[in-house]
């Protein structure tokens, strides 16, 4: 995708922004990103890190993967340790077990300065914690996320925007794309036929970015290797993307709740609730 905020469609735009301050607020509050799995999470809190580092003392930047952790008070403490004095971004925060919340919950808790530690207060340190869940399954199944807990990690939230609330955007979304795959043959946008089922059709790429990288690859695949109308390899894109490498809906629902989905019609709806 492009790097550039403004030229990101609305409202795209404004939530990164709105990110931006965050990671620039004078207090040591932690952030919550939130957003479905393609959105762009990582690739713009990693950009947006980088750009205030460019006007400051480079800073640390650690990373941990919430399912891929020990939850021992002496892991977590290094990774402070670590991210001292920097950023500490702890992706797909759901997937952490309780004894990590727990962990967590005593080395957050702050002295007068702002500081965080287990015993010892002596690391400054801002914690982003992602998640692709939904607001309210994070806050409200117990199953993931501890209310305490998640009460703690939700000072600054904000959410990115799927495609089925940026439509018109989703054209600029797909040059990019197309332009970052730099195609060496057949590098050609495709025709206005693919733009126009994609905007009709936005609502139902889950994997947003990721959605636009695999029918960029495959129109070009396709354009490279058979001398065929674009309207056959439309018809080949919209085959394989419902049968094979599109990313399902959300899954991550509360297990006594069933979720609509926006942008489906009434049968669709009915067939994916039964």
């Amino acid at each position: 995708m492009s790097v550039s905020v403004q030229n990101q469609p609305e409202p795209r735009r404004s939530k990164i922004k709105i990110l931006e301050t965050y990671l620039q607020n004078p207090g040591n509050f932690s952030i919550l990103v939130l957003g479905e799995r393609g959105t762009g999470k990582t690739h713009w809190i990693n950009y947006l890190i980088k750009k205030l580092q460019k006007k400051q003392n480079p800073n640390s930047l650690i990373t941990v993967n919430g399912s891929l952790h020990d939850s021992t008070i002496e892991y977590w403490q290094q990774k402070f340790k670590e991210a001292n004095e920097g950023y500490l971004i702890i992706d797909e925060v759901e997937k952490l077990d309780k004894k990590s919340q727990d962990v967590l919950l005593q080395i957050m808790s702050t002295d007068e300065n702002g500081s965080y530690g287990f015993k010892e207060k002596e690391f400054k340190v801002r914690v982003i914690f992602i998640s692709s869940f939904d607001v309210t399954t994070l806050r409200d199944e117990d199953d993931y996320l501890s209310n305490v807990f998640f009460d703690r990690i939700a000072q600054l939230t904000v959410e990115l925007p799927s495609f089925y609330e940026n439509v018109n955007g989703i054209r600029k979304d797909f040059i990019a794309t197309w332009e970052k795959m730099n195609f060496k043959e057949h590098d050609t946008l495709p025709s206005e036929i693919l733009f126009q089922w994609l905007e009709k059709n936005a609502s139902k790429f889950h994997g947003n970015f990721r959605d636009l990288d695999k029918i960029a690859i495959n129109w070009h695949h396709i354009k490279t290797f058979k001398k065929v109308s674009d309207i056959k390899v439309l018809d080949e894109i919209k085959e394989g993307f419902n049968k094979y490498y599109h990313f399902p809906g959300h899954k991550a629902q509360p297990h006594n709740s069933f979720h609509f989905t926006k942008g489906y019609s009434k049968n669709e709806i009915e067939k994916e609730w039964k």
